[in-house]
């Protein structure tokens, strides 16, 4: 026997409020089920209208996309929770000695210790060669956390590290730069919590380790929950430009840093964005620092990971009225220092300057002689023409990782 028009639409109303809350946990449906297109019109007053059943389970993607996952670890990963802060300092992964920065653990700003390479021509580097390096004793640590996404946090024991010193290697994501992971086995160890990427260093030498939360695997604050803050660090994060001296950072070039060694304010950060940024003094930050200019060997100009300038004692006595820099808008306090081009391998013109956002600066003195790892990198021609450093929309462009333009002056 065939059923009404009515008792069908009602039927099939009926079936779909069933099965909509599976459909809905499965991602295939919109929010809400769709009403039949002539249910209300061809239903009589003797057909009651169905009310969608509420729903009591919240659709939950599957799996994120590489963009979530990479905004999420924006906010986990680096420990400052900003949208942005992967892509923008990510990748300077500070190590602390008893809460003091010490370095930064990038490709770019290793000091020069032996690497190990693989057979598929990845380079590794051990663990206690690096904190030597920046001078750490092995003998004298008494722990090492290392930082990794969501608070996470690995540890080995300063024991375990001199006793078994070829087993604790890292190396770069891409192989020359990218994020530092580590590459040992946990099996064995006091602390078998392994993190993968290293998003700091916390090392212990003349202060207790921070404890760590085993069902956690963290650092906990007060009310028990995982904290990224660093043990022993007080004061904000820094941003800028790192100026190396021997073997750790001795100096930040940044907007609060330039107002203390210069007496004011950064004219790039005035009012108006017309007016054009102040050229501050390399070799005034250097005699702020105490840094030994006379004892000078030579000078590394990093930017990103890469060697973009060198200069050797007697370019920088000679240049020192010509090595400038200004801190241009939304860079996060990294310098765009103007470097000679006598200072540099190869330029679209011999003989050009150019303006590059440097990240590092490292000092390389007379009596700790070390040969440079990298080579210089060429600054090639700008792919657009260069804009005008004092407006704060400018977007400089970028040659072989370095951030430049040429310039005449």
């Amino acid at each position: 026997m065939s059923l009404s028009r009515p008792t069908q639409l009602h039927r099939l109303a009926t079936l779909l409020t069933a099965v909509w809350p599976a459909l809905s946990q499965a991602g295939c449906t919109h929010k809400t089920p769709p009403t039949p297109p002539s249910a209300a019109a061809s239903s009589s007053s003797s057909t009651p209208t169905l009310a969608p059943a509420p729903r009591t389970t919240e659709v939950v993607p599957v799996a994120t996309t590489a963009a979530n996952e990479a905004e999420q670890a924006d906010s986990s990963g680096d420990g400052h929770g900003q949208r942005g802060a992967r892509r923008r300092m990510g990748l300077d992964v500070a190590v602390y000695i008893d809460g003091r920065v010490a370095s930064i653990l990038r490709y770019g700003e290793l000091p020069p210790i032996p690497s190990i390479q693989l057979d598929s021509g990845v380079k590794q580097y051990k663990l206690i060669d690096y904190l030597q390096a920046i001078g750490v004793q092995p003998s004298r640590i008494r722990a090492v956390h290392l930082h990794g996404n969501n608070d996470r946090i690995a540890s080995l024991k300063g024991s375990e590290i001199t006793r078994d010193p070829q087993r604790f290697r890292f190396q770069f994501l891409s192989g020359t730069t990218g994020i530092p992971v580590t590459r040992w086995s946990t099996s064995g160890l006091t602390n078998e919590f392994t993190v993968h990427e290293i998003r700091a260093i916390s090392v212990f030498v003349n202060k207790p380790p921070a404890p760590i939360n085993t069902k956690l695997n963290c650092h906990t604050n007060t009310d028990g929950e995982c904290t990224h803050d660093i043990p022993y660090f007080t004061g904000s994060p820094l941003r800028g430009t790192r100026i190396y001296a021997g073997r750790n950072i001795a100096a930040w070039i940044n907007r609060r840093s330039v107002e203390a060694m210069f007496a004011t304010a950064p004219d790039s950060e005035a009012s108006d964005p017309e007016k054009t940024p102040a050229h501050h003094s390399l070799f005034h930050v250097f005699k702020y620092s105490h840094i030994d200019i006379p004892q000078i060997l030579y000078v590394d100009f990093i930017a990103d990971d890469e060697v973009v300038a060198r200069a050797d004692a007697n370019q920088l006595t000679s240049m020192e009225s010509q090595l400038w820099f200004t801190l241009p808008h939304q860079q996060h306090g990294v310098a765009l220092m103007h470097l000679p081009g006598s200072l540099r391998t190869s330029v679209a013109s011999p003989g050009s300057n150019a303006d590059v956002l440097v990240h590092a600066v490292r000092v390389v003195y007379q009596n700790n002689f070390e040969p440079s790892r990298i080579s210089l990198t060429p600054v090639s021609a700008p792919r657009s023409s260069p804009r005008d450093s004092s407006n704060p929309n400018t977007e400089f462009p970028r040659f072989a990782s370095a951030l430049a333009f040429q310039t005449n002056q």
